[in-house]
This record gives C-alpha cells, structure tokens and sequence, in this order.
C-alpha cells in the first residue's frame, strides 16, 4: 500500500511540476490577476468587519481570514512575478507579527491603533502587486 500510494504521490507532483512549466506568461499573469482579485475582496471584507470597538480577538480572526487569501494566492502571484509578491508577503508577515505581539488585554482602541496601519500597508501592498499586472 505504501508504494502504491508513493507511485501515485509522485506520478500527481510530477504531473503538476510539469504543468506549471507549460504555462505561458500570460496565463501566469491571468492566474495572478485572479490571485489579486480574491487577495482584495478577503482585505476588503475583512476591513469591513474590523473597527474601533474590534477586539483583539477579533483581530486574530480577521488574521486568520486573510492568511488563508494569502496562502491561496501566493503561488499564482509569486510564479508570475516575485518582486510582487515579496512585498505582499513583507507587508502580511508585518501585519501577522503585530497580530500576534499585541496585548490580549488590550482595549479595541488599543488594538486597532497598534494594528490599523500594518493592516492597511498590507492592502496597499496588494494595490501595488495588481498595478504590476495587466488585470
């Protein structure tokens, strides 16, 4: 049975290594405008939720929301192109460390204060990773 399942693990890696090679740069990039789209409507609803009476619990929903947008989208933006990404990635691991430093004790007032602008850098970032395409 291991080997079985080995074979067929193997045959599905290599099938989808061989794959992503096929792509051409406008099917990356189309891959990547999709990728951007999702990143931006999962901030935007999560914007949306967060405000000066947002707990820190809150916020660590809200975090775990947009790493899943993030984990989703990072392969398709970064195989097209990586300069964009990497600042997408730079601006949510500053915006996930923020999350996780800040006091559990902490008002909603203090929270958003210490948490606001890591999360809107992390919005604009993704502004600049979707002007690098042609979406």
């Amino acid at each position: 049975m291991k080997k079985t399942l080995a074979t067929v693990l193997t045959a599905s890696a290599l099938t989808l290594g061989l794959s992503a090679c096929g792509q051409s740069q406008e099917e990356k990039e189309a891959a990547a405008c999709e990728a951007i789209d999702e990143l931006r409507t999962t901030l935007a609803d999560v914007g949306s939720t967060l405000n000066a009476q947002s707990t820190v619990d809150e916020w660590r929903d809200a975090r775990f929301e947009v790493r899943k947008a993030i984990e989703k989208a990072e392969d398709r933006i970064e195989e097209a192109d990586e300069a964009s990404w990497d600042e997408v990635d730079d601006a949510w691991d500053r915006f996930e460390d923020a999350v996780e430093n800040v006091d559990g004790n902490s008002t909603p007032e203090e929270a958003r204060a210490s948490l606001v602008d890591d999360f809107a850098q992390l919005q604009a970032a993704r502004d600049r990773a979707a002007s690098g395409f042609s979406c």
